[in-house]
């Protein structure tokens, strides 16, 4: 059973299921940057170039650039 099914069996809402599913997307997605720039500071800090790390940690040139800088 997903969560939306569970959500659903006991009563909740759809507008509750949207906000619940669009705010653990969210999460899901700034979790994921966190281990990228932990991974990239780490890739940084042991002599990797830029170009190296970002084909490693598919990371944007925006966060690399705050990272390295």
């Amino acid at each position: 059973m997903t969560i939306a099914e569970r959500l659903r069996q006991e009563g909740y809402p759809e507008e509750y299921l949207v906000t619940y599913i669009q705010a653990y997307i969210l999460g899901y997605m700034e979790g994921s940057l966190k281990a990228q720039r932990t991974i990239a500071r780490r890739l940084w800090n042991m002599g990797m170039t830029q170009e190296q790390i970002k084909q490693a940690t598919d990371i944007s040139e925006d966060e690399l650039q705050k990272i390295t800088h």
